[in-house]
């Protein structure tokens, strides 16, 4: 339900929150500012394989199903659910289950939300662009008899007057000012660090908490403003990532406490770096870059992030204009609507939506795109196995090259049929013998190798920069996936295991994570063979074992990972 909630609302909020009523029940409520129900629609709501709208269906995907399990496993706990709605307005599902809290249970959520005592002594000014945020951080605080306001938009006439009856200058009683990246411009920036200034001549040490969405990159970000911003601002006593969360909250208040007694500036570490980074490049499509108006034109498809930055980077040097697609049916609509006459296709094999295969049998037969029917199709596969060839050939791909790539080896088979003119040779495909050398890394070494650092970066023409930021993004995934893996125990789509431990696979090659590529390939291949399993409780077993040792190997790499971020920073 939090999933359609945020699927359905393109603007404005969703609001989760539980309590325990008045008879001990636990309530859950998910309230959303979406596209909303009508009453009519309401009717059909909780009925099998029935969306709300025909249309709605075409537009968000999924079956109408969600809503009929989630009731019925409800009522199986002796619950239900009731919603509410207004066409346009918004909806808030509500769901009632009889689970009163053990004391232990409370006492360890009592554990977990405990405010340090210096923390108290404080008075809390939230300016955030939410109102339901702000409110629900002002009610935390309160819960621990903290003076806590929040900047009201309808009661000021802008955040600078906020600011000025909020904020008593002359009491030197410290303050911790919250506030969300979205709310901060130059003109409040300059009146927060005035009031501050004058509130440190009394002897008040107030602190800075930064709310920050999760797709700004803090470094970057202080880069751009911390001349605009001044530093007190860009360099907050501490950072936390939306949304919030009560603990997540309380810990984060205890940090910047605690940093702005001793005067710390928030530092994030790689994983708060890649959160902060998470799923900002899946959906760039840009044209990397543009040298001479005659150079060629290559579609690069594929839907993993790093693997486009490992290509990127092997190819920015290089006189070709790229552009990118994160699917099979994205890369159809890049062909339709580009400016760009493409000259050669990039294309991934397994992907979600439309994979690769498919979207080159579109390619070759679509009126459409009939002027695209010959043009070179170069398969990306992490296969390279018996048959991979020809399922790529019988596509209609006119080559292949398989992971992790090598940057000489995607040079040579780029020129090979992207300057035909110039270069008569054989046409015939290169095979996916051509990376033989490149997949068999570490492989002469008796002890496992963690990561091949020098192979990467000479992968991608020694760019310690887009290693870096290779880094991030596979870091940024990797929890997600995991946790993912593990959910498929329980729901047993070994499927979508198999496809999430290619995809990590690939990644992983492509950056030379050995011990991490090695796990995940352990893991596809064994999700190949649930079909085979008779004893399904034996699978499950190993298929835990698997999924342990890829999360071992990627802490193991995480650590190397860490080495070298430090070492550059």
């Amino acid at each position: 339900m939090v999933g359609n909630a945020i699927k359905f609302t393109e603007s404005g909020y969703v609001k989760v929150s539980a309590r325990n009523n008045e008879h001990g029940d636990f309530v859950c409520t998910i309230e959303d500012t979406g596209i909303g129900i009508s009453n009519k629609q309401m009717e059909r709501l909780f009925k099998s394989f029935t969306q709300a709208d025909a249309s709605t269906t075409r537009k968000y995907g999924g079956t109408g199903l969600g809503l009929v399990i989630s009731q019925r496993l409800c009522k199986l706990m002796n619950g239900d659910i009731s919603v509410r709605s207004q066409l346009h307005k918004g909806t808030c599902f509500t769901v009632s289950l009889s689970l009163p809290a053990t004391q232990e249970v409370q006492d360890k959520l009592k554990e977990k939300h405990i405010l340090q005592e210096d923390a108290k002594e404080y008075d809390y000014i939230v300016f955030d662009a939410s109102t339901q945020r702000a409110s629900a951080i002002v009610k935390q605080m309160q819960k621990f008899q903290c003076n806590a306001v929040f900047a009201e938009e309808d009661k000021y006439e802008d955040l600078n007057a906020a600011l000025a009856q909020l904020v008593d200058i002359e009491t030197n009683k410290p303050k911790l000012f919250i506030i969300d990246s979205d709310k901060l411009d130059t003109n409040f920036a300059s009146a927060l660090i005035d009031v501050l200034e004058k509130r440190k001549r009394h002897g008040a040490s107030d602190g800075l908490l930064l709310l920050a969405n999760v797709e700004v990159d803090i470094d970057s970000w202080r880069n751009e403003n911390q001349q605009g911003l001044m530093p007190i601002i860009a360099y907050p006593h501490h950072i936390l990532t939306k949304p919030v969360t009560p603990r997540l909250l309380i810990r984060a208040i205890n940090h910047a406490v605690v940093n702005a007694a001793q005067g710390i500036i928030h530092s994030p570490t790689l994983e708060e770096k890649a959160l902060l980074l998470e799923n900002r490049e899946e959906q760039e499509r840009a044209i990397v870059r543009v040298p001479s108006e005659n150079s060629p034109k290559i579609l690069l498809v594929d839907d993993n992030a790093v693997n486009r930055e490992v290509i990127l980077g092997i190819l920015e040097d290089e006189d070709f204009q790229i552009e990118t697609a994160v699917n099979g049916q994205d890369a159809l609509a890049a062909l339709t609507r580009s400016s760009l006459n493409f000259d050669l296709i990039l294309m991934d094999c397994q992907m979600p939506v439309m994979d690769g295969y498919k979207a080159t049998r579109e390619i070759r037969s679509s009126e459409i795109l009939k002027h695209y029917k010959h043009i070179p199709i170069i398969a990306l596969t992490a296969n390279a196995m018996a048959g991979d060839k020809e399922t790529c050939l019988a596509s209609g791909m006119s080559d292949y090259l398989s992971k992790p790539i090598d940057g000489e080896q995607l040079l040579l088979i780029i020129s090979k049929w992207i300057k035909p003119k110039l270069e008569a040779g054989n046409t015939e495909p290169l095979s996916c013998e051509l990376n033989t050398t490149a997949q068999s890394e570490g492989s002469t070494n008796t002890k496992p190798v963690i990561w091949d650092f020098e192979t990467v970066l000479k992968r991608i023409n020694n760019k310690t920069e887009r290693l870096q930021k290779l880094i991030q993004l596979f870091v940024s995934n990797m929890p997600a996936n995991i946790d993912k893996l593990k959910t498929i125990n329980i729901t047993e789509d070994w499927t979508d295991a198999q496809y999430i431990a290619h995809s990590i696979k690939g990644s992983a090659a492509n950056l030379s994570a050995l011990l991490v590529t090695d796990a995940a390939e352990d893991l596809e291949l064994l999700c190949k063979q649930a079909d085979a399993y008779i004893d399904m409780e034996a699978f499950k077993e190993s298929y835990l074992i698997k999924v342990s040792a890829l999360s071992a190997s990627y802490n193991e790499t995480l650590v190397e990972f860490d080495s070298f971020s430090t070492s550059k920073s």
